[in-house]
């Protein structure tokens, strides 16, 4: 098992940021700056790394992340099992961009 993290900046507009490669890997968790308004981020998926959809859970509804102003959440790597790459957005619009830490992990299924 391998964790590693990097940090991922959002888009202030409710725009998605930069596509992540996972090469295997999921989310375990994400920390979160002080100055966080938002509490869900919306992901969107991609097999090629040039279309986008958004990520639905398996009942259907679509695929958000919790997350609160200076804290670490905890994320169900497994849930990204399959998925080459991601881009996260902020379901909310916040005053400016702001910079989260993900941190990944091998998916195990």
């Amino acid at each position: 098992m391998h964790i590693s993290w990097q940090s991922y900046t959002l888009p202030d507009a409710s725009a998605y940021g930069a596509a992540l490669q996972l090469n295997g890997d999921g989310i375990c968790a994400i920390e979160c700056p002080v100055t966080l308004t938002s509490t869900k981020l919306n992901v969107q998926a991609s097999f090629d790394g040039s279309t986008w959809v958004p990520l639905h859970n398996p009942p259907g509804a679509l695929y958000q992340i919790t997350v609160a102003a200076g804290k670490t959440e905890k994320v169900d790597p497994k849930d990204f099992a399959g998925i080459p790459w991601i881009k996260l957005a902020l379901a909310s619009t916040e005053g400016a961009a702001r910079t989260i830490k993900i941190s990944l992990t091998d998916v195990y299924i």
